[in-house]
């Protein structure tokens, strides 16, 4: 730690204050050090990698690059395969199924409760161990009661869902029997089942 003069009033100041004590001027910090330090190794780094590149042969460094490519490509491969795993069904038994579709329910509920649409609201969904079966329980919404809802009308809509959306396409592979319970103020007022595939 030194000593520096205060540039207005003359006064002897540390070179680590920042104003004088005396009169309060602003003195100049030391971080313009810092700053040439920061350059001067930005610039010993960057000469090196010059230098290492001018050492190694042109053969080598198409060789790296090609094995960076490689690495790259085979991970893009192997994202692919996943999102393909992702969505093929499993064909699943016993233990194997109930804990799919217990992890399943578990992931759908943290969303709960969950509006698909105007009409109605996801309020749970269950999985139900003999039969294996899941449950998905609707809360029909204020905008139902304003509309005449034929709930029986359904049908063809929710056998799309459970023949084709992935999903739920672990419980049709499996053959698991889906239902969907519509409830008014708390009373259950539909149930519907499907339990294969109609072509």
């Amino acid at each position: 730690m030194g000593l520096i003069n205060c540039a207005a009033c003359g006064t002897q100041v540390s070179d680590q204050a920042r104003i004088c004590v005396r009169c309060g001027h602003p003195l100049k910090t030391s971080g313009g050090t810092q700053f040439v330090w920061i350059t001067l190794v930005a610039l010993v780094l960057i000469t090196a990698g010059v230098a290492v590149n001018k050492m190694m042969p042109p053969e080598t460094l198409d060789e790296v690059l090609e094995a960076i490519a490689a690495v790259t490509n085979s991970t893009e491969q192997d994202t692919e395969n996943a999102d393909e795993q992702a969505f093929k069904p499993k064909f699943l038994r016993g233990k194997a199924l109930h804990k799919e579709l217990t992890a399943y329910t578990m992931r759908l509920n943290r969303l709960t409760p969950f509006k698909p649409n105007e009409m109605v609201t996801l309020q749970r969904v269950t999985f139900e161990r003999k039969p294996p079966a899941l449950v998905f329980e609707y809360e029909m919404n204020a905008m139902a009661s304003k509309r005449t809802v034929n709930l029986k009308s359904i049908h063809p809509l929710l056998m799309q869902r459970y023949c084709t959306d992935p999903e739920i396409s672990i419980a049709s592979y499996n053959g698991v029997a889906v239902t969907w319970r519509y409830y008014k103020a708390g009373h259950m007022i539909h149930t519907h089942t499907i339990t294969r595939c109609e072509q």
